[in-house]
């Protein structure tokens, strides 16, 4: 099959962050950092991308940026804040591998130039890899979430079933539109955008190793199901996210010889808080609450 060639392996992937909203000047900006003994590098779309927004040349179109607010000056669109549709996640891959030369210069997946047993080892490597990207992803996007102080950000969108369309009172044979409702009003929540100030938090922290702490990731998870009207999954994670944050401060702020008495009574005041919880929402939402928690 030819001469073969020891070569450095990286794995690239590409990832969604839903409710990315970034100032300009960060976009080409990456994180570097090292991710269960990988090195990881989590990179943002260039700002080039955005040449002809700016020029106003007709309609800007782009598969991983969309502009959400701009204002001219000097005749130019200047971009104020950008939605990033997804991220370049690249993994080192530690030592050499050898392939055979003429990889370097044909197209991909060249299956002529592999033996059955080398693609073998390239889809172990293509896998092993690929979950390592995704978890450290999954670590990054918590991380940025986490100093961001936004709990959207990374999260796909849950739609209700609203199209903000009223309702239409039709003659039933000929289905003429007699008379329209007023039009339903579908809110759309703002997103904070992250700054260079924001951007440069997470990398701090993902060069100490620094992760969210738990009961930030619960409350999160208990503002995500309030937006999704779940309320009683919201009333648990909120409860356990207070439940945690109190044992935390507790166990750090007293000597040891207090602390299981400390601890127990933090459980006494998560579980006032979680009542308190119930109640606040009960007086929010209605008696829903009450019979979701207490059948």
């Amino acid at each position: 099959m030819g001469e073969h060639v020891a070569v450095e392996l990286v794995a690239w992937n590409r990832f969604h962050t839903r409710n990315l909203l970034v100032t300009p000047d960060i976009l080409g900006q990456s994180h570097a950092f090292t991710f269960d003994g990988h090195d990881i590098n989590v990179a943002l779309p260039g700002a080039k991308r955005l040449a002809g927004f700016k020029t106003g040349e007709g309609e800007f179109v782009d598969d991983r940026l969309s502009v959400r607010g701009w204002r001219e000056q000097d005749e130019q669109r200047e971009p104020l804040a950008v939605e990033v549709h997804d991220v370049d996640a690249v993994v080192v891959i530690p030592g050499s591998t050898t392939v055979p030369n003429e990889v370097l210069t044909r197209p991909i997946n060249d299956y002529e130039l592999f033996a059955e047993q080398q693609q073998e080892y390239l889809n172990k490597l293509t896998s092993n890899y690929g979950k390592i990207a995704r978890q450290a992803f999954d670590y990054w996007i918590r991380l940025v979430r986490w100093k961001a102080d936004s709990w959207r950000l990374g999260l796909p969108e849950i739609s209700g079933e609203e199209t903000g369309w009223g309702t239409y009172l039709q003659e039933k044979n000929s289905r003429k539109d007699l008379w329209a409702g007023p039009l339903r009003i579908v809110s759309v929540l703002p997103i904070a955008s992250v700054t260079r100030a924001v951007w440069d938090e997470p990398a701090a922290a993902l060069d100490s190793g620094v992760s969210p702490p738990i009961f930030n990731d619960l409350l999160y998870d208990a503002l995500i199901h309030l937006d999704r009207k779940d309320l009683q999954r919201a009333i648990v994670d909120a409860a356990m996210a207070a439940e945690i944050y109190m044992k935390r401060i507790v166990h750090e702020g007293l000597p040891t010889a207090l602390q299981r008495i400390a601890v127990m009574l933090a459980s006494c005041l998560a579980l006032l808080t979680y009542h308190l919880i119930v109640g606040a929402f009960s007086l929010l939402f209605g008696t829903r609450v009450r019979l979701l928690m207490h059948p």
